[in-house]
């Protein structure tokens, strides 16, 4: 005769001492008297004849329940991974959106704005204008800067970190997060400083220059 804990219903196996679903004690008379009212009962029973306590749930049913749980936590899990992979949980997923810096043109993240706060004209030895982001995604890409000057050099509180492509990767020397990346095209060096490498590079890898461009 087979024998079902009378706590969950689960089917008893190999004369088990506690149930392997809920861990109910399995010794003794417990698949031989009611757990509620103690009352004799037969192992096959479902309830209990003089109280009518339930004895064993209804197994397809539960199993049912089970696979649906199941299920549902398997979309979960695949969502959230997806969700990573996408970069929709990292911070990397920045919208980006064209920009005219008057003959540069190049992605910019939506909702920032970039106002020039600095500039030296090229009289021949080399000029720059820089602008700041005063809007959104500051922290990713904080300011952009044109040049004409020779060279590809960083401010001191960076260091070369690495070559990837034709873009030059400088980190913070203070251990945060900064970046300051430089890439050359067309005979200006374009500039950027942030905290996003991937939105820094796609930012360097759009930028397009109208031959007539020149800071002045």
């Amino acid at each position: 005769m087979d024998e079902y804990c009378t706590n969950c219903g689960t089917k008893i196996k190999n004369k088990a001492k506690f149930c392997p679903e809920c861990g109910e004690s399995l010794e003794n008379d417990t698949d031989l008297f009611c757990p509620e009212c103690r009352s004799e009962i037969d192992a096959d029973e479902e309830f209990c004849s003089k109280c009518g306590k339930r004895l064993k749930p209804k197994t397809a049913s539960l199993k049912k329940e089970h696979k649906i749980i199941i299920v549902a936590l398997g979309i979960v899990i695949i969502a959230l991974v997806g969700l990573l992979l996408s970069g929709a949980l990292t911070g990397s997923d920045v919208p980006l959106g064209t920009k005219d810096f008057g003959g540069i043109s190049m992605l910019v993240p939506v909702g920032s704005d970039f106002v020039e706060s600095n500039s030296l004209p090229d009289y021949g030895v080399g000029g720059f204008i820089m602008y700041k982001n005063t809007g959104k995604y500051a922290h990713d890409a904080f300011s952009i800067t044109f040049s004409t000057t020779i060279g590809k050099g960083a401010p001191s509180s960076f260091t070369l970190d690495r070559q990837d492509g034709d873009i030059t990767i400088y980190r913070a020397t203070n251990g945060e997060d900064g970046l300051y990346m430089i890439r050359e095209v067309g005979g200006i060096k374009v500039d950027i400083i942030g905290g996003n490498e991937e939105v820094m590079k796609k930012m360097l890898n759009s930028v397009e220059i109208s031959s007539t461009y020149s800071i002045d």
